[in-house]
């Protein structure tokens, strides 16, 4: 889990001060950024009235300042908010949740199979599970309106920030699942709607941090990264067909096995899914990941030459 984005409700901005949340401007701080738990406020018109809501923005990671958010951390994130809140007269149940940021970060400390894994995820599908998707030197991301699926290297993101790197940031690959406000919004009216509740935002059970902010739900979206990136481990073409030809498939499925991952090493699975039908790809890739422990981007061939690297441990499913 890496951050967790709430508002209040919305204010006439000159019914402020007698309002719960009069106080909640005392809680803002220069530099902001540099806080764990902080406070915005957002102002604008509508039919002529002028209106105001509060963002609460909480960072977990650097809260907690570890790498990884554990079952026993998520009472200290909420006790945290509460505390911070109290100097308001508040509490998180006065806000509702708009946005959660679901991550899972895998230490790598090699930093040229970092770089050459993000090279070799360049063949990743770029339309997948309803998200379009894009590549980069340090990263492959996913979106829709209402949800992303980033993977990226935080150091070199930190670098490029000119920031500096946190010690949980070392070394870290990112797997972050984004449920952007329409997602939360849409999921929580639904749940409502079933169970005959009201799907106001403030008091709506499933608009609250209880609701969202666990472990195991975390757990449940990340999933989500297996529609993009299979098992097994990245090796070289070379390796991978190597392994294929000690497997105890038969010749023709061995054959069939080695044009697929050459298809996908030199154009992408883009280019194998239009070559190929959807159940004999889900049917390979099984094969690959329950057969041989091998994912179907294979790292490429220039990369596998100039540094000797064939085989990176997939570090995602550890």
């Amino acid at each position: 889990m890496h951050t967790l984005t709430f508002n209040s409700e919305v204010i006439v901005i000159n019914q402020l001060k007698h309002s719960r949340y009069s106080d909640l401007p005392k809680l803002w701080r220069a530099n902001q950024s540099s806080f764990p738990i902080r406070v915005y406020s957002h102002s604008f018109s509508k039919y002529g009235i002028k209106l105001i809501y509060f963002t609460l923005h909480v960072d977990c990671l650097m809260l907690l300042k570890k790498i990884n958010v554990e079952d026993k951390d998520i009472l200290l994130i909420k006790d945290a908010c509460n505390d911070f809140l109290k100097q308001a007269a508040l509490t998180i149940d006065d806000f509702h949740i708009v946005r959660i940021d679901y991550c899972t970060n895998k230490r790598m400390a090699n930093k040229q199979e970092r770089d050459i894994l993000f090279q070799t995820l360049h063949q990743c599908a770029t339309q997948c599970n309803y998200l379009s998707g894009m590549s980069y030197d340090h990263g492959v991301y996913w979106h829709n309106r209402s949800r992303a699926l980033q993977i990226y290297d935080k150091e070199v993101e930190r670098i490029e920030k000119s920031e500096s790197i946190r010690s949980y940031e070392s070394d870290v690959i990112r797997v972050e699942l984004q449920l952007k406000s329409r997602y939360i919004k849409d999921a929580a009216n639904k749940l409502a709607k079933s169970l005959g509740r009201k799907t106001k935002n403030i008091g709506n059970p499933y608009r609250s941090l209880d609701f969202w902010v666990s472990v195991s739900r975390e757990e449940e979206y990340l999933e989500a990264l297996e529609k993009h990136i299979p098992h097994g481990d990245f090796y070289s073409l070379e390796r991978a067909n190597e392994i294929i030809d000690l497997s105890n498939i038969t010749k023709s499925m061995k054959k069939k096995l080695k044009i697929f991952l050459l298809i996908i090493q030199t154009n992408g699975l883009d280019i194998a899914s239009k070559e190929h039908r959807r159940n004999t790809i889900n049917k390979y890739i099984s094969i690959f990941s329950t057969e041989m422990n091998i994912c179907p981007f294979t790292i490429p061939e220039s990369l596998s030459k100039s540094t000797g690297i064939d085989f990176i441990a997939n570090p995602f499913y550890k």
